[in-house]
C-alpha cells in the first residue's frame, strides 16, 4: 500500500511539471496578441484550462500525502509537509488569487499580464523543485538549511521572473514577434500534442 501511493505520488509531480510548463508556455503567448485579437480569448481559455488541470494535481498529491500520514504516521510525510508543501501551496495561491481573477477579464493591459504569467512561471519552478525533492535530493529530516535553500531558490525565481516579463513586455509592446518566432512557436506546440493545456494552443494557433 505504501509503495502504491507513493507511486501515485510521484506520478503526480511528474504530470505536474509537464502540464504547469504548458501552462507556462501557453500564457506566454499572451504577450503576443491583444484583447481585441479573436484568438486572445481561445489562449486565455487554453490557459484557465491549464491551471485548473494543474491545480488539480496539486489537490490530489495533497490528498495522497493525507493519506499516507494517516495511514503510516507523520514521520512518513514530515519532509513533504514542511519542505515540499510550501513550495507547491504557496505559488498555487499565488495562482488561484492572481491568475484566476485576471484571466476572467474581456482584455489586460501590461500591468495585469506580468503578474499572471509570473505566478504561472513560478508555479512551474515550484512543481520541478517538489519532483526534485521527491526524486533525487529526498529530505528525509528537514532542517532550517532546507526550508533556506529551496524557499529562497521559489522567492529568488519570482523576483528574476518579475524582472524577465516586465522587461519583455516593454518590449514587445514595440516589437511584435517575427515570422521565425510565430513558426518556431507553432512547432513546438505540435511537438507537445500529448500536453492538454499545449495541445489546446497548437488547436487555436493553427485556426
Amino acid at each position: 500500500m505504501f509503495e502504491l501511493l507513493m507511486g501515485i505520488e510521484f506520478l503526480l509531480l511528474l504530470c505536474s511539471i509537464a502540464v504547469w510548463g504548458g501552462t507556462g508556455f501557453v500564457v506566454n503567448h499572451l504577450k503576443y496578441v491583444r484583447g481585441r485579437d479573436p484568438s486572445y480569448r481561445r489562449w486565455v481559455r487554453a490557459t484557465q484550462i491549464g491551471v485548473a488541470l494543474g491545480s488539480s494535481l496539486i489537490i490530489l498529491w495533497a490528498v495522497v500525502i493525507t493519506i499516507i500520514m494517516l495511514q503510516f504516521g507523520w514521520l512518513f510525510v514530515m519532509d513533504r509537509v514542511i519542505v515540499i508543501l510550501p513550495l507547491l501551496g504557496l505559488p498555487m495561491a499565488a495562482v488561484q488569487m492572481v491568475a484566476r481573477t485576471k484571466l476572467s477579464r474581456e482584455s489586460m493591459d501590461r500591468y495585469a499580464m506580468q503578474p499572471v504569467m509570473v505566478a504561472v512561471h513560478v508555479m512551474f519552478v515550484g512543481a520541478v523543485m517538489a519532483f526534485w525533492l521527491v526524486a533525487i535530493d529526498i529530505p528525509a529530516i528537514p532542517n532550517l538549511r532546507d526550508l533556506l535553500v529551496y524557499g529562497g531558490t521559489l522567492i529568488l525565481s519570482a523576483l528574476l521572473l518579475r524582472l524577465h516579463h516586465g522587461r519583455r513586455l516593454r518590449h514587445v509592446e514595440n516589437r511584435p514577434p517575427t515570422r521565425i518566432q510565430r513558426i518556431v512557436r507553432r512547432i513546438v506546440f505540435r511537438s507537445c500534442g500529448w500536453n492538454p493545456a499545449c495541445r489546446i494552443g497548437a488547436i487555436h494557433e493553427n485556426e
